[in-house]
């Protein structure tokens, strides 16, 4: 089925590899890993959103699907602030386990707007099913371009923003986005420490 009018919301950790790379024990690995999952989906789900998808560090959440609830544009930008406290969180209760400085910390997030299809996994389900559109690629390639504490809004969501919302906001120079072409976004600065 087609979904129109979704948000996207993709966080990541920052140096995720350095992190699993200098940690002795698995054990703080798969502890930092628990609650970053809880607290992303707490931060998603209570802002009335839905996740997609986990994959290691990086999460797909959705919001206007499968419910539209009003208002669910700003909800999104909610999360992702939200979402920048929580890698703040996780990383530094990762770092404090460690004896090697990590190069970065914190959270990057990309957030895009636009139609996506829900694919079923096996025919007839209704509940083993997958998300596929550009909009994704979106959203992932300004993940990949934001800095540490930042969040990169695609164009296509900063103009769903009311005048409000989008005046923290500044505007980056387009970039070139692999296999999507050049994107014009938008960068929401790292709160102040």
């Amino acid at each position: 089925c087609t979904c129109r009018g979704v948000a996207v919301v993709m966080p990541d950790l920052c140096s995720f590899s350095s992190y699993v790379r200098d940690t002795p024990d698995d054990t703080i690995v798969r502890d930092s890993l628990t609650s970053f999952y809880s607290k992303a989906r707490y931060e998603v789900v209570n802002r009335g959103g839905m996740i997609e998808n986990f994959v290691g560090d990086q999460v797909l959440a959705l919001f206007g699907v499968p419910d539209r609830c009003p208002g669910y544009i700003d909800h999104a930008l909610q999360a992702s602030r939200a979402l920048l406290s929580v890698g703040e969180a996780v990383s530094d209760f990762w770092q404090r386990q460690l004896d090697r400085q990590q190069p970065s910390a914190g959270m990057h997030i990309g957030v895009a707007y636009g139609d996506l299809q829900i694919v079923a996994l096996r025919p007839s389900s209704r509940t083993h099913s997958t998300a596929i559109a550009d909009v994704i690629n979106v959203a992932a390639r300004l993940m990949n371009m934001a800095g540490p504490g930042e969040v990169l809004v695609a164009n296509s969501f900063y103009k769903q923003l009311s005048a409000g919302a989008r005046a923290p906001f500044q505007p980056i120079a387009p970039q070139d986005a692999r296999n999507v072409g050049r994107l014009r976004a938008y960068r929401l600065p790292p709160p102040s420490p």
